[in-house]
């Protein structure tokens, strides 16, 4: 299957586009931000949204708890 940048771009930006784990994102096609996350790689139907951070150290990192984070209006 051919995947094109556009295609690849959208993956993690739906429930049906979940991904495995932040760290699948590319961080040259994805900044961080908001996207969905299917932990068990099952149906898609229990993926959850989750704050992925793709800049620091390679990205691929998932925030899981932060006291400080501030960027309230891009997460839903």
């Amino acid at each position: 299957m051919l995947l094109t940048t556009s295609c690849l771009f959208r993956v993690g930006s739906t429930q049906e586009l979940a991904v495995p784990s932040c760290k699948d994102l590319s961080s040259n096609l994805h900044h961080s931000g908001m996207y969905w996350v299917d932990i068990d790689g099952g149906s898609h139907a229990n993926a959850v949204k989750v704050y992925c951070e793709t800049e620091t150290d390679g990205g691929g990192w998932t925030l899981v708890w932060s006291y400080t984070f501030t960027d309230y209006e891009n997460f839903d």
